[in-house]
């Protein structure tokens, strides 16, 4: 994670899962010029598995903080792939330019399934 505060130097840099505090990292200089990237580093050892939604917090040597946008991990196992299933009516024949019923089940066990894109020959 890379922090910039351009009228002074970052203090430190609170990592969150879900909320909770998970690492800090402090800049280790002793008196970093002002505008200069800081790049903030942390492992998270051992996550528990699912998902997750990680930010981090930056805090400038003032006292004033700014928050990231959330990033959503899988930590784990594999995540596991979402599952997709066609069926049509059994016995139907369908005439040239006659509209076709399709069943289309979609599921994912980690998200919801937000679209299905079904594509066909002309």
């Amino acid at each position: 994670m890379a922090a910039t505060d351009p009228d002074g130097g970052i203090a430190s840099v609170d990592f969150f899962a879900n909320g909770e505090r998970i690492g800090r990292t402090a800049n280790l200089l002793i008196d970093p010029a002002k505008g200069v990237t800081s790049i903030h580093e942390f492992v998270w050892e051992s996550p528990p598995v699912g998902l997750h939604e990680i930010h981090v917090r930056a805090l400038d040597e003032s006292g004033s903080s700014v928050r990231s946008f959330p990033l959503w991990v899988y930590a784990g196992i594999p995540r596991p792939e979402p599952r997709i299933a066609i069926s049509l009516p059994d016995g139907v024949t369908y005439n040239r330019n006659e509209s076709i019923l399709m069943v289309i089940e979609a599921v994912s066990p980690v998200s919801p399934v937000d679209f299905v894109d079904v594509l066909g020959c002309v």
